[in-house]
């Protein structure tokens, strides 16, 4: 008779997100870096909660880590009123 096994395992995915939040002429490089970093910590820890609250049969989920910043795109267009 042969014995039934269960196993578990931990797989860790990078995920990338897409910002498009304006940031003004008067903000630096740095700032859209950090406001970035943290909107997209937000964004993950609130499609986390989503899990939780509204499909508890999917996987858990734990940010690891710290977020990186990749690169700042900017593109100049007109005033939002002008």
């Amino acid at each position: 008779m042969s014995k039934r096994v269960t196993a578990t395992a931990r797989v860790q995915v990078t995920l990338e997100f897409h910002l498009t939040q304006p940031w003004g002429h008067d903000c630096t490089t740095g700032q859209v870096f950090e406001q970035a970093a943290r909107q997209a910590v937000e964004d993950l820890q609130r499609l986390m909660s989503h899990r939780c609250n509204h499909a508890p049969s999917l996987p858990q989920a734990t940010l690891i880590g710290q977020p990186k910043a990749l690169c700042v795109l900017a593109q100049e267009g007109p005033e939002p009123n002008g």
